[in-house]
C-alpha cells in the first residue's frame, strides 16, 4: 500500500515529520489533531477538518478552507494509524457506481 504522504526524519528535534501535499506535519500537528477529536467526539469528520482547516489557518487563494486536502490528510494520518477518525455518518448516493440492469 502506498501512503499519500512522505515520511521524513528531522535530525535537529529527533522527531518524525510527514510531509502532505507540500505541508510538513510533526507530532505536534498530529497532537492537536487528537486533542482536536478529543475535545469536539460529536464533530463528523468534514466538521473536523474544518475546524482544523481553521486553527492552521488553512486557505485556498480564494478564501476558501482548503477542506478536502485537510480530509485527506487526516484520512492518511487515520489509516496509517496516528489518528482515530470518528466512524464515516454520511455516505453521498452514487447512482453511477451502481449500474441498472436493463431488461431486455
Amino acid at each position: 500500500m502506498v501512503l499519500a504522504f512522505q515520511s521524513v526524519l528531522c535530525l535537529n528535534a529527533g522527531m518524525q515529520v510527514l510531509k502532505y501535499r507540500g505541508r510538513l506535519v510533526t507530532d505536534r500537528d498530529v497532537t492537536a489533531i487528537k486533542k482536536l477529536i478529543a475535545d469536539h467526539p460529536d464533530y463528523s469528520r468534514r466538521r473536523l477538518s474544518t475546524a482544523l482547516c481553521h486553527e492552521w489557518g488553512w486557505y485556498q487563494a480564494n478564501g476558501s478552507p482548503r477542506d478536502m486536502v485537510c480530509r485527506g490528510l487526516m484520512l492518511a494520518l487515520h489509516r496509517a494509524g496516528h489518528i482515530e477518525l470518528p466512524a464515516v455518518r454520511y455516505v453521498p448516493h452514487n447512482p453511477l457506481a451502481q449500474p441498472r440492469r436493463v431488461e431486455a
